[in-house]
């Protein structure tokens, strides 16, 4: 199918979410915002920010949030720029802890990172660990296989006082017995 090469590489930091894993959460949490979207607001969230309003410099303080950050590892021999997803993680924990702010984020599992330990670890509310490759979209186009690396959801929640607590860690098969 169209536009593999790019799924299965960092080259395009603009991978759609699937309808149905953003449907299983919106479900739940009615999201606002989306501070990461495309021109076409993908998702139709009642707030966006694209690229070119630069998400990261705006304030998502008391809103309830869907993210798939724009990511893209740093690849000079490939010519790759790369797209850090850290300062995407960092702002979220940021807006929930002093902003008032409930944001979800479908970020890569990646356990092995220093924006984990930053960042996600004893900071999120909660890890969703997602039991198969999610399928993404590049183009409103659905993949016809699922992405190159493992992902999970974390949430983050105001903390109501308190900087560091326990994380919740569960698996979470948003295709129920469809995967």
């Amino acid at each position: 199918m169209q536009g593999q090469d790019v799924l299965f590489s960092s080259r395009n930091p603009n991978y759609q979410t699937p309808p149905l894993l953003y449907a299983a959460l919106n479900r739940e949490c009615s999201f606002i915002l989306d501070p990461a979207t495309d021109k076409d607001n993908w998702l139709q969230t009642p707030k966006f920010y694209t690229r070119e309003m630069d998400g990261l410099s705006q304030s998502w303080a008391d809103e309830r949030f869907f993210l798939n950050p724009p990511f893209a590892r740093k690849n000079a021999k490939k010519g790759i720029d790369g797209f850090p997803i850290e300062p995407w993680i960092k702002k979220s924990w940021k807006e929930s802890l002093e902003g008032g702010a409930t944001g979800v984020l479908l970020v890569p599992a990646r356990m092995d990172t220093k924006w984990f330990h930053r960042w996600v670890m004893g900071k999120a509310e909660e890890i969703r660990l997602i039991p198969h490759r999610v399928v993404f979209w590049l183009n409103e186009i659905e993949s016809s296989s699922g992405a190159g690396f493992p992902s999970m959801v974390v949430v983050y929640r105001p903390p109501g006082g308190f900087t560091y607590r326990p994380t919740r860690l569960s698996v979470w098969n948003y295709l129920g017995s469809a995967a």
